[in-house]
């Protein structure tokens, strides 16, 4: 082999071992130690330069070996056009050009880019861009696929681990909605460390990050991570501030769901205490309310059902979408009790929980009453719970679409008869609802719908 190609194979071995030696212990900082999201920048600039110049370096010696490196000779100027033809202006085989032949000439020179590209130069190009991918690969695979995981919310890590209190929260948001493995870190850990160590805001932040991954249903692994932040949000639930026993609440509550049987033994009681004492002080709030309706826990019907009747609004709604949410018939008579003396918005509730009942709740009989009831004309206004911290994020809405008017009562009342399913007494109502010249054309529009359903129902059923 030429000299040149054993001094390109040096180099090209030379480049990966530096290259390697950089990123491996510069990716493991930024994994573990890295504190500022602007230096991992400047790191990871170098750590791509470095793939870079080692895919050159190598395709440089693809050239070498396919075309005897006339691509590098052209482009570092070691071979111009016509050199080395071994002709001088005085040799015989020399042509006089005309001076039109001259300007012709001139005009039809080729540009430097273009020149680069198109002489001779497919084999390099070709091997660079392989060659680039084939980096790419290698460099991720001895590094832990360290691209993916920082493209994946590796920064939001760093970012963790930052000295701004605010930068920090901002990370435990953003990394509660992380799905991805790449991340290569244990979230459940990050987040626990938070719950342990972070100021009291941070502690608010993680908690909810933490129930908000459980309700993702995330993978429980490694166990005992998913164990420890169970009893650190049980210690939360004793000893935590006012603000942060009421997320810890929620969040305590969504591993119970996730994890059944192999929960903590200590989550269901310490929300119980929790419920008992606020109920005893007057002081309930909405986010215990919800934690309730998520565990459906029935020895809680009662507290719920008082809340629904004495609670302020906000909290009435709560308790009666908690109660739908049991789907226990031990909740149905403080909802059909609510539904006669509860005011307008909490009745617009009560009937959404009558809906997620179900069969279980055989109540058309008292839903049709409600509707021919004359105060039953007012708007429904959306159900609005936020549970993240800051009052922003997904809420609780119903998906009932009205063209040109707000959700009404009795729409809401028609589909809440509808998930509960007709009686076979209703078939003649709703002919007669959806005719009635006295009612809203889409209320008649959900009336002739469900007409038309039971009609199909009942034929099938004969």
């Amino acid at each position: 082999m030429r000299r040149s190609t054993w001094l390109l194979i040096l180099a090209a071995l030379v480049l990966n071992v530096a290259a390697q030696a950089y990123s491996i212990p510069v990716t493991r900082y930024i994994r573990e130690s890295s504190t500022s999201v602007n230096a991992d920048i400047a790191l990871r600039f170098a750590y791509f330069a470095f793939m870079l110049l080692v895919a050159v370096v190598e395709a440089l010696l693809v050239d070498d070996l396919l075309s005897g490196g006339a691509w590098r000779k052209r482009f570092l100027g070691g071979l111009k056009p016509g050199a080395g033809s071994g002709r001088r202006p005085g040799d015989q085989d020399s042509v006089d050009l005309s001076d039109e032949e001259f300007e012709a000439a001139l005009g039809s020179r080729r540009s430097g880019l273009r020149f680069l590209i198109a002489e001779s130069s497919l084999s390099f190009f070709l091997a660079f861009f392989v060659l680039l991918g084939l980096n790419w690969l290698m460099f991720n695979a001895l590094n832990g696929w360290f691209d993916l995981y920082y493209g994946r919310g590796g920064h939001y890590v760093t970012q963790l681990r930052s000295p701004d209190a605010r930068l920090r929260c901002e990370a435990i948001l953003e990394l509660s909605y992380r799905r991805s493995a790449r991340v290569g870190l244990d979230l459940e850990r990050a987040l626990a460390d938070r719950l342990e160590e972070g100021t009291p805001k941070e502690k608010v932040w993680a908690a909810w990050a933490l129930g908000y991954r459980r309700k993702l249903k995330l993978p429980a692994r490694p166990t005992e991570q998913v164990e420890r932040a169970e009893d650190l949000l049980v210690s939360l639930l004793e000893r935590g501030t006012d603000r942060q026993r009421q997320v810890a609440a929620v969040a305590a509550a969504r591993y119970l769901m996730a994890r059944g049987e192999r929960a903590s033994a200590r989550l269901l009681p310490a929300i119980r205490s929790l419920a008992r004492s606020r109920q005893a002080s007057g002081k309930m709030d909405v986010e215990t309310a919800v934690a309730l309706g998520l565990l459906g826990d029935k020895p809680e019907v009662a507290l719920l059902g008082e809340l629904l009747l004495r609670g302020e609004q906000r909290l009435a709604e709560v308790a009666a979408w908690a109660l739908g949410r049991m789907q226990h018939r031990s909740s149905l008579r403080p909802l059909l009790g609510g539904l006669d003396k509860a005011p307008a918005p909490v009745r617009c509730a009560i009937v959404r929980a009558l809906g997620r009942l179900g069969s279980a709740a055989r109540v058309s009989v008292r839903l049709m009453a409600e509707f021919n009831h004359k105060s039953s004309g007012f708007v429904c206004a959306a159900r609005k719970v936020v549970l993240r911290p800051d009052g922003r994020g997904k809420k609780i809405v119903d998906q009932l679409v009205l063209a040109k008017m707000a959700r009404r009562y009795r729409v809401l009342l028609l589909q809440t008869m509808a998930k509960v399913s007709f009686l076979p007494d209703a078939l003649p109502w709703l002919d007669r609802v959806s005719r009635d010249p006295a009612f809203h054309k889409q209320t008649r529009g959900y009336a002739r719908e469900y007409y038309r359903s039971l009609k199909r129902q009942m034929a099938r059923e004969q």
